[in-house]
């Protein structure tokens, strides 16, 4: 737990294909970012959704955002 109150957690959000292929689709892993608003820029993620149109919505705890990813890039 940092000073914070939030874990000390890698904030990643990740795909396994049914080969066993697993790919990153958001996050960098760290919680220091040059770019808070990009989509790889996650420090608690806590929920995902799926929108109508391919979108994937990522529900950013520690960031007390939602982050949405466009279509087809996951």
């Amino acid at each position: 737990i940092d000073a914070y109150g939030m874990p000390r957690v890698a904030g990643r959000i990740r795909k396994v294909a049914k080969d066993g292929t697993i790919t990153t689709v958001a996050g960098r892993g760290s919680r220091h970012f040059p770019d808070d608003g990009g989509d790889d820029a996650l420090i608690f993620p806590m929920a995902l959704a799926i929108a109508p149109d391919g979108r994937l919505a990522i529900a950013d705890l520690g960031a007390n955002k939602v982050r949405i990813l466009p279509a087809g890039s996951y």
